[in-house]
């Protein structure tokens, strides 16, 4: 039995480019709204496909982690990780302030 097409649904270019923060002219909404139902449309045959017993797969190439061995070592010596600050106080890094408060 084969499956029924949706059709694309209505895409709003202008509240997609606002919240790309994008200035669109008329014809450049209309041009993206049409290339993007094209994207969805393509997306969507995606699910017309018979993909038999093809097993489930995360990724194509199959993936292991190599881990390394958890050691302890000596700390960093505060002085030395604070040598090359531009600006410290009391031993920590300071920076300008970029939120009122």
């Amino acid at each position: 039995m084969k499956k029924q097409t949706r059709s694309a649904p209505e895409i709003d270019a202008r509240a997609v480019a606002n919240l790309a923060r994008l200035s669109l002219t008329e014809v450049e909404a209309d041009a993206m709204a049409a290339q993007m139902r094209a994207i969805v449309e393509f997306a969507g045959k995606l699910s017309e496909l018979d993909c038999g017993d093809a097993a489930v797969t995360a990724h194509v190439v199959p993936l292991s982690n190599i881990m390394r061995e958890d050691t302890v070592e000596e700390p960093f010596e505060r002085d030395a990780l604070l040598a090359n600050a531009p600006t410290k106080a009391d031993g920590f890094f300071t920076v300008p302030r970029v939120v009122d408060g």
